[in-house]
């Protein structure tokens, strides 16, 4: 309830009971929703998605756009250089 600020620690301690904490908790849940939809919204994609992605570009590059992209189970397995499998 003090958002981070410990000069305001015994107040919350002492001045609020649990069930009066009940709406900043319901609240506090909505600004961490939100604040992870911002953050997800910003995120660079992940290793996995850029990956797929380069995987369907070189596999229409080396079928002349006559691929199904429907049909191809894209299962494939990302492996960084010099690493062993």
């Amino acid at each position: 309830m003090s958002q981070g600020d410990i000069t305001k620690r015994d107040a919350v301690i002492w001045g609020f009971s649990p069930d009066e904490s009940v709406h900043f908790i319901e609240d506090n849940i909505k600004n961490n929703l939100l604040r992870d939809a911002i953050l997800s919204f910003f995120s660079p994609p992940s290793e996995k998605e850029v990956a797929s992605n380069d995987y369907c570009k070189a596999c229409k590059q080396l079928k002349k756009d006559k691929v199904d992209c429907s049909k191809c189970s894209k299962t494939f397995e990302v492996i960084e250089v010099g690493k062993k499998r």
